[in-house]
């Protein structure tokens, strides 16, 4: 049997590191203030430095925000049952940065379209969206002619 040979700390937290999922947590980003709203007291988990831009406070105070368009997807999951009822179409199955499918139930269509890049890409869409379509969300807002903007998403009801 061999014996086991002692960490020293440095190596410990390198392998703590590695394989904890601490390094991905930071304490709850409340607002501004000191600690980020999270504790008066310092927490052992040290505040992101982006707690003054991205917070739960500024998140509530822009309609555009993430908190937002979370709370619109699960209105709409409520709303409709498509959403879980529906059958689902895969278009582009051959596109590997485009997810386009569309989904149907009870004389509704639904197209949702996401662009999985970084870039601005050109994708025929005209052929699915007609004159009447209507968006019922967007991370951009409306959908541009034959264009998909970096990490686009959307659902439009084309019928």
């Amino acid at each position: 049997m061999t014996e086991r040979q002692l960490l020293s700390p440095a190596d410990m937290m390198a392998r703590l590191a590695a394989r904890s999922r601490d390094n991905s947590r930071t304490p709850m980003q409340w607002d501004t203030e000191v600690n980020a709203g999270f504790s008066d007291a310092a927490p052992w988990l040290t505040v992101n430095p982006n707690y003054r831009q991205i917070n739960a406070a500024a998140a509530l105070a822009d309609p555009d925000s993430v908190w937002y368009y979370y709370q619109h997807l699960i209105q709409l999951r409520h709303q409709y049952p498509l959403v879980t009822l529906g059958s689902f179409e895969l278009l582009w199955a051959d596109d590997p940065q485009v997810f386009l499918y569309a989904r149907q139930w009870e004389g509704r269509t639904w197209l949702v379209c996401c662009n999985f890049t970084a870039e601005t890409l050109s994708r025929p869409l005209d052929q699915y969206l007609t004159p009447t379509a209507k968006c019922l969300i967007s991370n951009y807002g409306e959908q541009q002619p034959n264009k998909l903007r970096p990490y686009e998403a959307w659902v439009y009801q084309l019928a």
